[in-house]
């Protein structure tokens, strides 16, 4: 087809060719078609950015170039989970995809977060962001993982753990309590992950299901319902000055 020797436009052209015959290759229907298609318009729309120079002049720095890069791959590996969640391609991309989050986690220094676990849950919730995708990658290319599973991890492990690190936080904050967590909000971290964790294990143990299904529901009900109690009494009282 010329590869890149004809001009810009003649090489991406051919990208896109190629990911479409790539596509038809993985299964003959229209489905797979697009999926590469997909794919392709991807790789052409990176090329663009990265060659119009569009990083430099509106992001001039180097490490949050990084994150929002890591992040839209993420973005766009998800998207094309949710229209081609049969692919295996895709499952390879989710799985991609999770390593890079995983390598920008690790970049964090999470383990220097130790000593206070308002922000170490932050690094938490991300990490289950991260196994909910590599999760919904291994479903998707082992029939062994329950799909739930993943889908679980991502809810109740990286949705719930998030929500209640981000209403803690700021509850602390607008009330102007000390922005460290107390035993109690230590407790409610606890009792989310623990909930998440029951949950999945209820979706690859179908003979413990029960069990683990109304242990889950009790740690997620008590994990909120301790929110609730204890930053109910913050929010309904006049805010401290500033700690």
């Amino acid at each position: 087809l010329g590869g890149n020797r004809k001009g810009e436009i003649r090489s991406m052209a051919n990208v896109l060719i190629t990911m479409l015959i790539g596509g038809l290759w993985h299964g003959a229907g229209w489905t797979f078609v697009a999926w590469g298609g997909l794919h392709g318009i991807y790789i052409v729309l990176h090329r663009l950015v990265r060659r119009g120079g569009l990083y430099d002049r509106v992001i001039p720095f180097a490490f949050p170039r990084r994150v929002i890069a890591q992040a839209v791959t993420l973005l766009l590996v998800v998207v094309a989970w949710v229209f081609f969640p049969a692919a295996h391609a895709t499952g390879i991309a989710l799985l991609a995809g999770a390593a890079l989050g995983l390598w920008r986690l690790l970049g964090w220094r999470g383990t220097a977060t130790g000593a206070e676990t308002l922000l170490a849950i932050l690094h938490v919730g991300y990490g289950w962001l991260m196994l909910g995708i590599a999760a919904l990658g291994y479903a998707n290319l082992d029939t062994a993982l329950p799909l739930s599973a993943a889908i679980h991890a991502l809810t109740v492990g990286a949705i719930g753990t998030m929500i209640l690190a981000v209403m803690t936080r700021v509850s602390r904050g607008h009330t102007g309590r000390k922005l460290s967590a107390d035993p109690a909000t230590t407790l409610i971290y606890a009792l989310v992950i623990l909930a998440a964790a029951a949950r999945i294990a209820a979706a690859v143990t179908p003979a413990e299901r029960t069990d683990l299904l109304l242990g889950a529901a009790g740690l997620w009900i008590a994990a909120f319902g301790l929110f609730a109690l204890r930053y109910g009494y913050f929010l309904l009282s006049p805010r401290k000055p500033a700690q």
